[in-house]
């Protein structure tokens, strides 16, 4: 496994390898601004693109196990697929399964990549004291955080947008390695003439399975 945090050459990407770079640098920048290290057990709120990546991205780090928070149940049952494990689908269970997994410590780090202001209450009351929560995800209205509860755990919460052109140039090391296996996260692979239907709409649904649609443009 090579270290995230240190440069390597890079090697020649694929074509659906470079499609999907720019979402994982975008994982990656979160993973690597807590930062996760070897041996952490971390909580992974939302199974989109970003969190699908940020999982692969954390197991790339060293992590010793990613826990999911996923509501959509047809979603969710691609955490296996990618390495992580799926927590149940309520507050009560996910804390059960953390706090008996770590021996009653919590998340060492937790990443809200849904933007849902109940994930990111979630992410601060699952990790351990000591503990980061990092937000790459976008909130639409400004959520509230029980800053007693951080305070009382000393927990550290990161913001991450975006990223870097180093984090850009790691990402693609990293892909073209295989140490982030980037392309696991797409789902489908539609045609021009199906952006719709099968793209946008598809995306649109609230019992999607959808992670990454990738779309063909060279004629067929």
């Amino acid at each position: 496994m090579l270290d995230v945090y240190q440069a390597t050459p890079a090697g020649r990407l694929s074509d659906e390898q470079a499609a999907v770079v720019e979402p994982a640098a975008v994982a990656l920048n979160a993973v690597m601004s807590a930062p996760v290290r070897p041996g952490d057990i971390v909580l992974v709120a939302g199974l989109g693109p970003i969190g699908a990546l940020a999982l692969l991205a954390a197991q790339a780090a060293g992590a010793t196990a990613v826990y999911v928070s996923e509501k959509n149940l047809r979603r969710s049952s691609r955490v296996g697929e990618l390495g992580g494990v799926l927590l149940g689908d309520s507050f009560e269970n996910q804390s059960e399964q953390l706090l008996t997994v770590t021996q009653g410590r919590g998340a060492d780090v937790a990443v809200d990549c849904t933007g849902a202001a109940a994930a990111l209450d979630a992410c601060v009351k699952l990790v351990r004291p000591g503990g980061t929560v990092v937000v790459p995800s976008v909130h639409r209205e400004a959520p509230r955080v029980d800053v007693l509860q951080m305070t009382r755990k000393s927990l550290t919460m990161v913001g991450s947008v975006g990223y870097s052109r180093s984090v850009w140039q790691r990402t693609i090391e990293l892909i073209a390695s295989g140490t982030l296996p980037a392309e696991r996260v797409v789902t489908s692979r539609i045609s021009r003439d199906e952006v719709v239907p099968k793209g946008l709409e598809a995306l649109t649904q609230a019992d999607q399975s959808e992670i990454k649609i990738l779309v063909r443009v060279d004629k067929e």
